[in-house]
């Protein structure tokens, strides 16, 4: 079921409980969270249908980022952060993403992947990688205006 639709009976109720740290996230909480992330992915030119793609370790981001593509009608590839940076590479130019976010665990990952795509790091800063944080908590926290079902 849709957070939005526990963000109405029960905002307080914990959505998510990352294992090992303990971080809680409520149902409001992801319900805003994943808003901002459809408001960023518009703010990227990413349209109902297109495509980016995420690569990281477990992390409560991921569900802001599945959620928000969701709203947002997008596809999302999930690449697994043990791949090569060729097959990376092969995965990103093949399913036409149009953006990347990704984890500053993949290190020196990072710096071998190719297409020119608009890069959004998750932790620690990189070269050549715009902060996730910072980008999506400047959006709104708001449904988009086409949010899908």
């Amino acid at each position: 079921m849709h957070p939005s639709v526990h963000t109405h009976t029960h905002p307080d109720r914990a959505a998510i409980i990352m294992a090992g740290s303990g971080e809680v996230i409520t149902y409001e909480q992801l319900n805003r969270r994943s808003n901002r992330f459809a408001h960023f992915v518009r703010a990227n030119g990413l349209q109902i249908g297109d495509t980016f793609a995420l690569c990281m370790e477990n992390c409560a981001e991921y569900f802001d980022i599945v959620w928000g593509a969701q709203r947002a009608g997008l596809i999302y590839v999930a690449i697994s952060n043990r791949l090569t940076s060729d097959e990376v590479n092969y995965i990103l130019a093949d399913s036409g993403a149009k953006m990347i976010v990704a984890s500053a665990s993949l290190g020196p990952l990072l710096d071998q992947i190719t297409p020119d795509v608009p890069r959004y790091i998750i932790g620690a800063p990189h070269v050549g990688w715009a902060s996730y944080t910072e980008a999506v908590s400047a959006q709104p926290d708001t449904a988009i205006a086409d949010e899908r079902a």
